[in-house]
């Protein structure tokens, strides 16, 4: 009886000082090592965690890598808030351009119709607008356009989602209107390539007959 108690009380220490190690090895990893920590606990399919990882590299080694990683899997697991996040961080960091033209240079197919720089700009106004403010997304989009009514913008994106929203699209897309009009005759639209004024006139004709 004597040996086995021995035995139990062995083992049992020997999986509690195992589980203290992991505890501890895991402590260090997220406070020294938190890019890593991001892959390990995407791959366990903690996502959350993974993007709070990335945020924590993100402000430590300023990245745009680290943020673009905690956009992508935050928009894949549509965490709204944070890829809205992410993403502002990264179109915010100096390597923007560099970063999303690395990017592109893996694109395939299909993929080569836009670019990952059009495609965060993007996601960026849609995660606005997933968390409610339709009018938010609104104002970002224009303000990611400046002088611009390129195809495939955020305006248009986040109208188009607008559109097939039971619940609150249409006030979004009336108020994208509202803007748009307001926008015609403008400094700004005067500055409007020909072509980007031609799509801007087709994509008003094309909201205000939605409503007639």
């Amino acid at each position: 009886m004597r040996i086995d108690r021995l035995i139990v009380k062995t083992v049992v220490s020997t999986l509690i000082a195992t589980l203290i190690l992991l505890v501890a090895m895991f402590g260090i990893l997220s406070l020294c090592f938190p890019q890593t920590m991001m892959k390990i606990t995407y791959s366990m399919g903690f996502d959350k965690s993974s993007v709070n990882f990335s945020v924590t590299a993100y402000e430590r080694f300023g990245m745009a890598e680290y943020a673009g990683y905690g956009a992508d899997v935050a928009l894949q697991a549509n965490l709204h808030g944070q890829a809205e996040s992410c993403i502002e961080s990264l179109i915010a960091n100096e390597r923007f351009d560099a970063y999303c033209d690395q990017r592109n240079e893996q694109l395939t197919g299909e993929q080569r119709n836009t670019t990952m720089q059009a495609y965060y700009r993007r996601q960026l106004c849609l995660s606005i607008y997933w968390q409610g403010d339709g009018e938010r997304a609104v104002n970002r989009a224009l303000e990611l356009m400046g002088d611009t009514f390129a195809a495939g913008n955020p305006l248009v994106e986040v109208i188009r989602y607008a559109r097939i929203d039971s619940e609150g699209g249409d006030a979004t897309v009336r108020y994208a209107l509202a803007k748009m009009l307001a926008i015609q005759g403008s400094d700004a639209y005067a500055r409007y390539a020909a072509e980007d004024k031609a799509y801007f006139e087709q994509v008003v004709a094309a909201i205000g007959g939605w409503f007639e």
